[in-house]
């Protein structure tokens, strides 16, 4: 497995005790960073890491990269729409649902944010304009709009999907861009969007649409899915207020036990994936009934 995991949906790491804990698993956290950002503004805490562990990797979307990331996505959610539009609109139509695209600032990081919860932003940089423009036609997609001083609304340069629309979206871009360049990934959200082992349009509509049959779900690939939940046990609870300072001197200190136990997670996988194919979990533990 590699030693570098891709962190997703975010550029901003919105938990910054998950962080804390996962710089003492992983070797090198990336996350995904259009072309068209020039550099991200962290948070003080985020930039120490950072700067004194060489710790978070950029890894850049390029818009031109014919039959890269961005595009495998975009034909994905493309046949996904082909096929489940009209059952995705009642739910997730931002127009449907009259959900008002409006900004707020966040206090936390200076950055705007959708007023409404129901909205997550996506940047323009992850999301190709062919498939914006798909998804603005279908009125699952808007921009964030600003309230001027003088009452009228100003369109600005933010794509917002409903939350859960864009969180599988940035999950299948995270998935193609994990697999080109060989990464686990791992995310603050649910494991299962995390580890999806290959997106398709099934295992789409079993996240997002109730009564979608479930049998084709991706499977998380054994030995990452165990390596994902290994860092919520591996790594000490409560980090959120534990000084950054405090957890750069346990990493420099222990990064030789950290491999080799990371190491041992890695010799477990043929076990784990010869235990996944079993259908029965009383038969994968030898238990008897």
């Amino acid at each position: 497995m590699s030693d570098i995991a891709l962190y997703h949906p975010y550029v901003d790491f919105r938990d910054e005790a998950w962080l804390k804990g996962a710089v003492l698993y992983w070797p090198r956290i990336a996350r995904m960073l259009p072309d068209t950002i020039w550099s991200w503004s962290d948070s003080d805490r985020v930039r120490q890491l950072r700067d004194e562990l060489d710790c978070i990797v950029d890894v850049r979307l390029r818009q031109r990269d014919y039959g890269g990331p961005l595009e495998r996505a975009e034909q994905l959610f493309f046949r996904f729409l082909d096929r489940h539009e009209e059952e995705l609109l009642p739910r997730y139509g931002v127009q449907r649902l009259g959900i008002d695209p409006i900004v707020q600032d966040r206090a936390d990081t200076g950055r705007l944010a959708p007023r409404d919860p129901r909205l997550a932003p996506v940047m323009p940089g992850k999301l190709l304009w062919s498939l914006a423009d798909r998804l603005a036609d279908s009125g699952l997609l808007v921009r964030l709009e600003d309230m001027r001083a003088d009452g009228r609304r100003q369109p600005l340069p933010y794509l917002c999907l409903h939350r859960d629309l864009a969180t599988l979206y940035l999950a299948v871009l995270a998935d193609a861009v994990a697999s080109e360049n060989r990464m686990a990934m791992v995310t603050d959200l649910p494991v299962t969007l995390a580890t999806s082992g290959g997106w398709t349009t099934d295992s789409m509509a079993a996240v997002l649409l109730d009564d979608a049959a479930p049998a084709t779900f991706a499977r998380p690939e054994p030995a990452q899915a165990f390596a994902v939940l290994a860092l919520a046990v591996a790594v000490p609870k409560d980090l959120r207020d534990v000084p950054v300072r405090r957890i750069i001197k346990a990493r420099r200190k222990l990064q030789p036990q950290l491999l080799a136990y990371r190491a041992y997670l890695d010799s477990l996988a043929p076990a784990l994936a010869e235990l996944s194919s079993v259908p029965d979990p009383a038969a994968g533990t030898g238990r008897r009934g």
